[in-house]
């Protein structure tokens, strides 16, 4: 071998090895997906913030994959990703009907030499300009199949329909929690209905919450310490679902991603507190372990303000002021401000 030999670009390490696409190979059990939002965050006195998303693209999912393959695959897939050069898109399938194909980056890869004849390339995939909630219908990440609510039909539990009930059209989804078959009473509207847009689904048993008091600390010859702000008890949450089926991980994966990381949503803490809350889920990580065992953590930030409210169309009133708020309105849809066109007084929320 002539020293010329040496003198080559060491972006790419292979020669002489065939093409292929990742599609062609499966990940193996342990794939990890785990979902992240890049939000703006204002706050505010006394605990309240605004948690905005940053843009169409703020949802990002990051793949951590791994393929248990011969010498051959393990150089295939390795000029595959060194072919890409880190800002070259690739499309990546997980073969395991959870996920769509979706196109994203590979950040670099790892080769555990096993054996002579085993070895496993890992690799991460991050997905990270996909506008999820403009494809509100279909999603964007979860395989999920559209189905508007009717009557007539039986429904169990974790099933997915829409129901035209808002003109936000990510708030018109709904999650069956008991097995019916659908009458007007049972609608997700309806007196007895069988359904949520709550965040309804129970953790592991043996989970752990800490509650940090926001105080405020003068020190000094002494410490001094002041309860100067309200809310100072808010209840962060970070839950474990563990061994669940495939069906409730897409029911919650469809949940969350229609929530798109800075969405309010309701939830009851199903021990201890006994006071219901508002809840934002911005960050959540899926393992798969088998086709029918999945383990889903996911991560909330209290909202202390007990409120979710719609957008407000553009035009009308300024509010002077805010009205009392009421906590028998907890958790409503909220259409917004008003104010009487005088401006001498508010009459709160319609």
């Amino acid at each position: 071998m002539d020293k010329e030999d040496y003198y080559y670009d060491r972006t790419r390490n292979l020669k002489d090895i065939d093409y292929v696409d990742l599609t062609g190979f499966c990940p193996s059990y342990g794939l990890q997906a785990e979902f992240s939002s890049n939000n703006e965050l204002l706050q505010f006195d006394d605990n309240y913030f605004s948690l905005k998303s940053k843009g169409a693209n703020a949802l990002k999912l990051t793949f951590s994959a791994s393929y248990e393959v011969d010498q051959g695959g393990a150089q295939k897939i390795a000029n595959r990703l060194e072919s890409l050069s880190g800002d070259n898109a690739v499309l990546f399938s997980t073969n395991n009907f959870i996920y769509k194909d979706l196109s994203g980056y590979c950040d670099g890869y790892s080769i555990n030499h096993v054996s002579d004849t085993s070895y496993k390339v890992n690799t991460t995939i991050s997905v990270d300009e996909a506008p999820n909630l403009f494809n509100w219908k279909n999603t964007n990440f979860t395989q999920y199949e559209f189905k508007e609510w009717s009557t007539g039909l039986n429904y169990e539990v974790d099933d997915i329909a829409y129901f035209d009930n808002s003109k936000q059209k990510l708030d018109n989804f709904y999650y069956c929690t008991g097995k019916n078959l659908s009458t007007s009473s049972n609608s997700p509207t309806g007196l007895n209905s069988a359904w949520t847009q709550s965040f309804y689904w129970e953790p592991d048993i043996g989970l752990s919450n800490e509650v940090k008091f926001s105080v405020t600390r003068f020190d000094g010859s002494w410490q001094q310490r002041s309860k100067t702000q309200k809310n100072i008890s808010l209840v962060p949450l970070n839950y474990n679902f563990n061994s669940i089926s495939k069906k409730q991980l897409m029911s919650m994966l469809h949940f969350l991603e229609m929530k798109g990381g800075y969405k309010r949503f309701r939830h009851e803490i199903p021990s201890v507190y006994n006071k219901p809350k508002i809840y934002i889920c911005t960050d959540w990580v899926h393992n798969w372990n088998n086709p029918e065992s999945h383990n889903l953590s996911v991560s909330f930030k209290e909202d202390p303000l007990g409120v979710i409210a719609k957008n407000v169309g553009v035009g009308g009133f300024i509010p002077s002021r805010l009205g009392i708020y009421d906590e028998s309105t907890f958790g409503e849809y909220e259409p917004g401000y008003t104010t009487d066109q005088t401006g001498s007084g508010p009459t709160g929320f319609q």
